[in-house]
């Protein structure tokens, strides 16, 4: 190219520049004459874009580490500040789209592994719903199109998660990544100490208390920055695996022993009885794979410990005590003497099988496809989900939805006995997937009562880690911190 002609080119260059800083200028004047914190959001994005560009694995580790404590926004349910979990949702989403295009345009690899493409299958498969409620070939209608969309966008979200922490295959240490998710515990943790602490002088939003007039449910309930204490309570059961997996796998332990009390502290505090179980199936799944006579006299004591605490305040023993009066361990008490006995006695075992009842006989009526993706609440008598996942798959997927929702658990258990074959050879690998088959198991335990599948964060974290035990983590490069260095 001549002198000239890139002189030209230079001349044609600046023009442009000067007419798009112009049309900035102009637009940007606009929408500070409209709203002056419009141009600075627009800002804040672009910040946000570059930032995450230039910096990708510090980014999305941040990202992962800041999600805990979003689900409080929740509890301002109008306006602007009740969004922000979606909104953060969204944002990754179309950030993952753009590194993606990105990374194709650019030709270069996009990692992704066998149970990423089962995800997005499951995923995929339960997008059906949507066109089945438009064309009206479901139990309710297209009025109630918005709650299946924002449903299946939800989980859309968690292949979202999946495929971005799949892209630090390679960059980062998976032990790092795992280290680093144990600072999302700190703001959850921090909050839970306070409603502990006190109680009484803290925000009312702050403080859950139950909507039921029984004195079990007005009991004050530890909830961290989650919505609800169940929520929190199956988010701790996730990190207390892992501080397993890290009292197993490192050589000082004493301060993952103080972090394992202080977790199994507020998992107590969060008063749900059925996290509990979920603690004794990983402990035993943990230490049964071992054959270990001392770890079991161990791990027997400490869950005994465990519920020892449980049972030690009027709650946990009113909570326990309400077991007794259901047809599980009262053979005086049948299912029909169970639904009325939950008009009057506010045992919500009986209120539970109460609802179950009413939502299995509606299953009737739409026995193939259900109700629709996300709307069991709605075909309930008081606008509240079944506190049961399996219930819950039948009445929003019928028969079909069900089988689905069983194969996407038994998938989960079969990759994660896959890994454990497979990572035999690596002690921290092996201790992981582990730890992780105890956590799935506990979730088909806790799906009988609690709604497991709407607990986004928890959710969120369990992709996180299962991406990252699916690496190969005897062939990584020499990293410092984050980056990978030259």
């Amino acid at each position: 190219m001549s002198i000239h002609q890139r002189q030209k080119r230079l001349y044609h260059l600046s023009i442009l520049g000067l007419i798009i800083s112009i049309l900035i200028g102009m637009i940007g004047g606009v929408l500070i004459g409209l709203n002056p914190f419009i141009p600075l959001g627009i800002l804040v994005l672009f910040g946000v874009v570059y930032f995450f560009f230039n910096n990708f694995e510090t980014s999305v580790i941040a990202i992962l580490v800041l999600r805990s404590s979003l689900d409080i926004f929740t509890l301002f349910p109008n306006g602007i500040l009740g969004q922000v979990p979606a909104i953060f949702t969204a944002g990754i989403m179309v950030l993952t789209l753009l590194y993606f295009v990105g990374r194709l345009l650019h030709r270069q690899p996009i990692h992704i592994d066998i149970f990423g493409i089962l995800l997005g299958g499951w995923v995929l498969l339960q997008g059906v719903w949507i066109p089945l409620m438009a064309l009206g070939g479901l139990g309710l209608n297209s009025s109630f199109l918005m709650e299946s969309v924002y449903e299946w966008i939800r989980y859309l979200s968690w292949v979202f998660i999946y495929l971005l922490v799949m892209q630090l295959k390679g960059r980062v240490l998976p032990k790092r990544i795992l280290s680093t998710l144990f600072l999302s515990l700190v703001t959850p943790i921090l909050f839970a100490i306070l409603q502990v602490i006190i109680p009484t002088k803290l925000p009312e939003f702050l403080i859950y208390k139950g909507v039921e007039p029984g004195a079990v449910e007005v009991a004050y309930r530890v909830n961290g920055t989650f919505g609800h204490p169940n929520s929190f309570a199956v988010y701790l059961i996730l990190f207390i695996a892992l501080t397993f997996w890290k009292i197993e796998t490192v050589e000082n332990r004493w301060q993952w022993f103080i972090l394992l009390g202080f977790l199994v502290f507020f998992l107590v505090d969060t008063k749900t009885l059925i996290t509990l179980v979920m603690l004794a199936v990983v402990v035993m799944t943990v230490i049964l794979s071992k054959l270990d006579l001392l770890k079991l006299i161990s791990g027997t004591s400490f869950f005994a410990i465990v519920v020892s605490i449980f049972a030690s305040s009027d709650f946990g023993q009113t909570r326990l005590g309400s077991i007794a009066n259901t047809p599980l361990l009262n053979p005086h008490i049948d299912i029909s003497r169970a639904i009325l006995l939950a008009r009057w006695d506010y045992n919500s075992f009986n209120w539970r099988i109460s609802q179950w009842s009413y939502l299995l006989g509606k299953c009737q009526d739409y026995p193939i496809f259900g109700y629709g993706l996300g709307v069991s609440s709605f075909v309930s008598t008081n606008t509240l989900m079944p506190h049961n996942d399996y219930v819950r798959s039948l009445v929003d997927g019928g028969i079909c939805g069900f089988i689905l929702h069983l194969a996407f658990l038994g998938g989960q258990i079969i990759y994660l006995m896959f890994l454990l074959r497979k990572s035999s050879y690596c002690k921290s690998q092996h201790e992981l997937c582990l730890c992780l088959l105890g956590v799935v198991l506990a979730t088909v335990v806790g799906m009988l009562t609690e709604n497991v599948m709407i607990c986004t964060a928890f959710y969120m974290y369990f992709w996180i880690v299962l991406a990252v035990a699916g690496w190969d983590w005897e062939d990584q490069p020499a990293i410092s911190l984050l980056k990978v260095t030259s």
